[in-house]
């Protein structure tokens, strides 16, 4: 009989159901005990940043029970000294220095110091910011209910599509495409905020009217990455975005293109005066349009100063001197009709 009676294993998901609820029930039981600290109470904290990433130091006494905090996302930690029990989602583990490890994204931590322990942790920083609170919100969660919220507003904002960068003040925009949203929001802010965006008339802009004229917004979502380049392609031609210097869309980071994909793109940015790199050519007419318009002209005495002030007190090396001495000469030897200019020079020779 008892052969015939199987006990269903829980599932991975029920087994995520009853540690949260049980992680709760204990961090209820621990706010209740005497002399109970809450937030970074009791464990000193030491902040770092440098470019790119936060660096988060806590030391913990030895005898301290408690809770960690919810991550969001994905990081290393270190654990330089001491020694800890620690109880996750996977199980019981006994931590001790020197030791590293990957959080994963949704992981709640119990831990019991048994030896003073160091823990360090690392996380991404994109924009530099130096705010705490603004770093939290990126990789903290104050509930498994918001973590979910999370992960489906994470999960939206990493598909692929296009985008524009609109100036508010005057509907001027950009047009781009990314396949990740949300990031590429971030180090287009990043770098413009830093002065040192690469697209020059965008800098501009945002240095003359401010951060706060300025909207991102993705204006339409493309299933599959391969297809970016091309109706980035048809959002250019269609909007004549102001603040794109190079009109021909360029390949997407981290999509690969076909030889056919750059063979089309090759043909189409041939002769294009907008395409980066590339030298306009122009007609007979254009040409004689321009010396018309220079011939005769004459600087100005400020023009004249300020090229006498660039050359003045510049010394030629002997390779420079001996070059022009040589051209001199074959100059006269060619013009003997007129060679005005030289005729001191030749005395002195």
């Amino acid at each position: 009989m008892n052969d015939l009676v199987k006990k269903t294993e829980p599932t991975q998901v029920q087994k995520q159901q009853k540690f949260r609820k049980d992680m709760g029930l204990f961090e209820k039981a621990l706010s209740n005990l005497p002399g109970a600290k809450f937030g970074d109470a009791g464990a000193p904290l030491k902040h770092t940043f440098v470019p790119g990433a936060y660096i988060r130091e806590i030391t913990m006494p030895a005898g301290l029970i408690l809770t960690s905090k919810i991550h969001k996302v994905e990081h290393p930690y270190f654990v330089l000294r001491g020694k800890c029990e620690v109880v996750t989602e996977e199980g019981k583990v006994l931590i001790e220095a020197p030791y590293w490890g990957i959080t994963k994204a949704g992981t709640k931590r119990a831990l019991h110091i048994i030896e003073e322990t160091v823990w360090c942790t690392v996380h991404s920083n994109p924009s530099n910011t130096q705010d705490l609170k603004e770093i939290e919100k990126d990789v903290i969660a104050n509930s498994f209910v918001d973590l979910q919220k999370f992960k489906v507003l994470k999960d939206s904002e990493k598909h692929s599509g296009i985008y524009v960068i609109c100036n508010t003040t005057n509907e001027k925009i950009y047009i781009g495409s990314t396949n990740n949203t949300k990031n590429r929001w971030k180090v287009h802010k990043h770098r413009l905020r830093k002065n040192i965006h690469a697209n020059q008339k965008l800098q501009n802009a945002w240095n003359k009217y401010g951060e706060e004229a300025f909207s991102f917004k993705l204006i339409q979502n493309i299933e599959k990455e391969e297809d970016l380049i091309e109706y980035e392609q048809f959002w250019m031609d269609t909007t004549n975005p102001f603040y794109n210097i190079c009109r021909v869309a360029g390949r997407t980071s981290g999509v690969k293109q076909s030889k056919e994909q750059k063979e089309a793109t090759a043909e189409r940015m041939l002769g294009n005066k907008y395409a980066a790199g590339s030298k306009t050519i122009h007609t007979q007419e254009t040409k004689d349009k321009i010396a018309k318009s220079l011939k005769g002209k004459k600087h100005s005495k400020e023009s004249y100063k300020r090229q006498a002030d660039k050359i003045r007190g510049r010394k030629h090396t002997d390779v420079a001197k001996k070059n022009m001495s040589e051209a001199r000469k074959r100059f006269i030897k060619n013009n003997p009709e007129d060679n005005t200019c030289f005729k001191k020079k030749q005395v002195a020779d």
